[in-house]
């Protein structure tokens, strides 16, 4: 009898291991068309995303103990249509804002962990270039930054620190951050091509018809006539990784074994599935 709450703690971890999205909506999916992919560099400050995937750094606590921690995400990266963002530390993600077609000058968005259990509660408020985060029930809103505009430039600033600093050059972003001025930037090399800069050397993005090549990391296609999205490894993309179809009303992101994420449009906001739990509610205010 000793051994029967280890067991069920096993069986449990093992069910919850297997679970995955419902076959039966994906196989009942009346699948839409998606907007054509594109490749174009953008800005992404407020980290209002949804993992499609997240890179993960280890870290020693000590001899024995190894910390797995989520790769930062980076201000800067590619928008690549249809509310997909990859940003320079590998990071896929859905830009909420998009998905809810938040206006860019000022948006009040919502959102709520773990709805069922109201888990807890983040408010996100944007105005006059300002980023307010409001964590509920505290009431006091926390300030992040604030956008100051130059010419050819974007500051992000905090108080009166600078965070980062964003250059544009005609289709051409830099970065910058601390006083040593950390420098990446994405150079337009041709129609459809950039080139990643940073200390450690280049990577180079390019689309070609309905093919994203970003970097040797990854491949994104268009297709079945624009029905589907394929996430790939490896630029030459032998090894699927995810599907991206969408409905009237839902996205499904999901792998071989039908796991994955489920997104459902509301009136005005998102519920986000990962398989059978709902993991978060966003409302547009």
């Amino acid at each position: 009898m000793k051994r029967l709450p280890f067991l069920l703690l096993v069986l449990a971890l093992f069910t919850s291991s297997c679970t995955t999205l419902n076959v039966s909506d994906l196989q009942n999916l009346e699948r839409a068309s998606f907007e054509p992919l594109q490749l174009r560099p953008e800005v992404e400050p407020n980290n209002l995303r949804i993992d499609v995937i997240r890179q993960t750094e280890e870290f020693m606590e000590n001899d024995t103990t190894v910390e797995t921690l989520n790769t930062p995400y980076h201000p800067l990266g590619f928008y690549l249509g249809n509310g997909l963002f990859y940003d320079l530390n590998e990071n896929l993600s859905l830009r909420v804002d998009d998905l809810l077609n938040a206006p860019s000058d000022g948006f009040d968005i919502v959102q709520i962990n773990r709805p069922e259990k109201n888990k807890r509660v983040v408010e996100y408020s944007f105005a006059a270039d300002t980023l307010w985060v409001k964590y509920r029930p505290n009431r006091r809103p926390v300030y992040q930054y604030h956008q100051v505009s130059s010419p050819g430039r974007v500051s992000f600033v905090r108080n009166k620190r600078m965070l980062y600093a964003i250059d544009e050059t005609g289709s051409s972003l830099a970065y910058y951050r601390g006083k040593r001025r950390w420098r990446d930037s994405i150079a337009q090399t041709g129609e459809n091509s950039f080139c990643f800069k940073t200390r450690w050397g280049k990577r180079y993005f390019e689309q070609s018809g309905d093919k994203l090549a970003l970097g040797r990391e990854f491949q994104v296609v268009l297709a079945n006539d624009g029905k589907a999205i394929y996430i790939k490894r490896g630029k030459k993309g032998r090894r699927l990784l995810y599907t991206i179809e969408r409905g009237p009303d839902r996205i499904f992101i999901y792998d071989r074994r039908n796991r994955g994420k489920m997104i459902v449009f509301e009136e005005n906001g998102i519920l986000v599935y990962r398989n059978s739990d709902q993991l978060a509610k966003y409302e547009l205010k």
